[in-house]
């Protein structure tokens, strides 16, 4: 839906009011003709529509008006006048069948994927066909099934919601961005400038609103041209502002102009050099990002020579003085079609852009790419909601969970036809959840009383204990990298990488199980003869608590005299052996001993010969009796 050659993304202006009254219908059409051959679609809707409303019964018309229509935006009215005229009667099916591929694409601009396959297939299918029509006819197919994969794979975490009512108008507001306390947009306005032309000419001014405030036109706005949306550096230091002029009656060009803060106070704006402002070229849609080198890059979009074709996005760098380099086409980037809107994330590393010449919804989508190592990846589509059939640009990243975006989709607050003009929206995402839940390693016990540590921190708090469960459940955004820790007392704690980077867009959570490893000592007991230190085998071990609990117990066998014991770390345990024909053996071991994982603690016991049971005394103790003897 382009209006103008776009210097910068104009619409048509919704509310204009037309130059002709009480005229003949030949005088509609002719004015209906010329506004057509000058791309003055919005013109030639209303002039052909003044021809209808005297003949209603004019095939002709009826094609052309939503030929005007559709071009213009207005695509209801376009599916209704083409569908009127194709079934009017055969002959006009035959004589003007080319509206079938009108009508297609329509139906793909309103989301009706279906139906527009449908006859996008008719028309390739017709001998009469033009066969470069058909051969695009093939390919919009392709795109339209490609859509509806897409479509039915939203993401669920995205929430799309119109700024209020003091941002949308019934006009148009495009593009939008805060710095400080202050937000930026672009508004389409009938404003008084002067303008001789009939009707008279919209122009965009830049509007500023503070927390509590209506809007109003920024400063800087000049008098007779187009102000479009500014680029304003991160730290406030620096504007890059379009400012575009009429060159006929709807073609506007663009050049860049920058602007230095000293003292709070702006410079006057200063075209920047040749290099970038190509002249009798456009350049527009500006955005700047901060380099680690103290540089900038200004990202821009221009039909200049030397790109890829249609209008594509430009890099170049700059100083904070205003000096610039020469100018890098980001070839891998653009396609032959229109790109517009860059904007790049810093902190992501991810320049976010619309395009026409990408698999679409239909009209402009939005793209990201990441930047790594000063490569570009990938190119990756955003699902809807954030995008749509019609027209969606100006993305911004705010932050992980918000965003800002324009769009003409329905239920923008436009007056007049559904989606000649445009609106401003917020994006939120809700978080996704992560579930975390802890295993002892070698039995997949669940563990409980575990603490939860997920990194890096965030605003919110990052720790959680689970209590008597064994999971806990964290909020995290998408498109990040994330360290998870588990640990418990007497465990080696784990840790495990979650990735939120390049999710299917339906999915809303993650898990991620991680298993802790017991802090063990080893504890063996060996168990010898008292009189002829002679191992001692069949020998019964039993391990207590100091509580007086058995924690283990076992038996030496008939060819070891040594057991090993299952205890737990930094506890301290009384020992004691027995064998029939013998008296039992006990010995302490103490929390100190038990405090240092890896190692092996062995304790020597040595069993008294029944027959000599008698003459030496025995000792089994636990908190509260006597000390013990010392080992052997």
């Amino acid at each position: 839906m382009n209006y103008f050659r776009i210097g910068i993304l104009i619409p048509a202006f919704c509310c204009t009011t037309l130059g002709l009254s009480a005229q003949s219908p030949r005088a509609y059409e002719q004015a209906a003709t010329a506004a057509f051959e000058v791309h003055d679609y919005y013109a030639a809707f209303r002039y052909f529509g003044k021809v209808l409303e005297i003949e209603p019964k004019r095939t002709d018309i009826m094609v052309r008006y939503a030929d005007a229509a559709r071009l213009y935006g207005a695509f209801r009215d376009a599916e209704a006048h083409y569908e009127a005229a194709l079934n009017s009667d055969n002959s006009a099916a035959v004589k003007y069948h080319a509206a079938l591929y009108g009508l297609a694409m329509v139906k793909k601009s309103l989301g009706k994927y279906d139906e527009a396959i449908q006859l996008f297939e008719r028309y390739a299918a017709r001998p009469d066909s033009d066969p470069d029509l058909a051969k695009k006819a093939a390919a919009e197919i392709a795109e339209c099934e490609w859509a509806m994969e897409k479509i039915t794979n939203p993401d669920r975490l995205a929430e799309l919601t119109p700024l209020d009512a003091a941002f949308n108008t019934g006009d148009s507001e495009m593009g939008i961005f805060q710095r400080g306390d202050t937000m930026y947009y672009s508004a389409l306005h009938q404003v008084e400038w002067g303008d001789k032309h009939v009707p008279a000419r919209p122009i965009f001014q830049v509007m500023m609103a503070w927390p509590g405030q209506a809007p109003r036109p920024a400063d800087f706005n000049q008098p007779k041209k187009h102000t479009a949306l500014p680029a304003i550096a991160d730290d406030g230091k620096i504007m890059v502002v379009p400012f575009g002029e009429y060159i006929s009656e709807t073609e506007i060009v663009c050049q860049l102009y920058i602007s230095l803060k000293n003292n709070g106070v702006w410079s006057v704006p200063a075209p920047l050099p040749n290099s970038v402002n190509v002249p009798e070229y456009t350049q527009t849609q500006p955005h700047i990002a901060s380099r680690a080198d103290g540089y900038y890059d200004l990202y821009y979009v221009s039909d200049a020579p030397g790109g890829q074709g249609g209008k594509d996005i430009w890099r170049v760098q700059f100083s904070a003085t205003g000096n610039f380099g020469k100018p890098e086409n980001l070839r891998s980037l653009n396609t032959k079609a229109d790109e517009a809107t860059p904007f790049f994330d810093e902190g992501a590393q991810t320049l976010y852009f619309s395009s026409t010449g990408y698999q679409n919804l239909g009209g402009y989508d939005i793209y990201k790419v990441k930047l790594e190592n000063d490569e570009w990846k990938t190119v990756k589509h955003l699902p809807s909601p954030l995008n749509s059939s019609y027209n969606d640009l100006y993305y911004v990243a705010q932050s992980p969970t918000s965003a800002l975006l324009t769009s003409n989709r329905i239920g923008a607050a436009a007056q007049g036809e559904e989606s000649c003009c445009y609106d401003l929206f917020s994006v939120t995402y809700k978080p996704l959840n992560l579930n975390l839940s802890a295993y002892e390693t070698e039995t997949e016990t669940p563990l409980n009383q575990v603490v939860f540590s997920l990194l890096p921190k965030e605003e919110d708090a990052r720790t959680k204990y689970s209590d008597d469960k064994n999971d806990v459940q964290f909020p995290i955004v998408r498109e990040q990298q994330y360290v998870v820790l588990a640990s418990k007392d007497g465990y080696f704690p784990d840790t495990a990488n979650v990735s939120s980077l390049n999710l299917e867009p339906h999915k809303t959570e993650l898990a991620a199980k991680l298993h802790l490893k017991p802090m063990q000592v080893d504890l063996a007991v060996k168990v010898f003869n008292q009189f002829s230190k002679e191992p001692l085998f069949g020998v019964d071990v039993f391990l207590y608590e100091k509580s007086g609990n058995v924690k283990d117990e076992r038996n030496t066998g008939d060819t070891n005299n040594e057991s090993g014991l299952k205890a737990d770390y930094r506890s301290g345990y009384v020992i004691i052996a027995k064998k029939s024909g013998f008296a039992p053996d006990t010995v302490e071991v103490s929390a100190a001993e038990m405090s240092k994982p890896g190692t092996k603690v062995i304790k020597n016991l040595f069993l008294t010969p029944a027959s000599l049971y008698g003459l030496l005394p025995l000792a089994i103790y636990f908190d509260n009796d006597v000390p013990p003897r010392a080992p052997a």
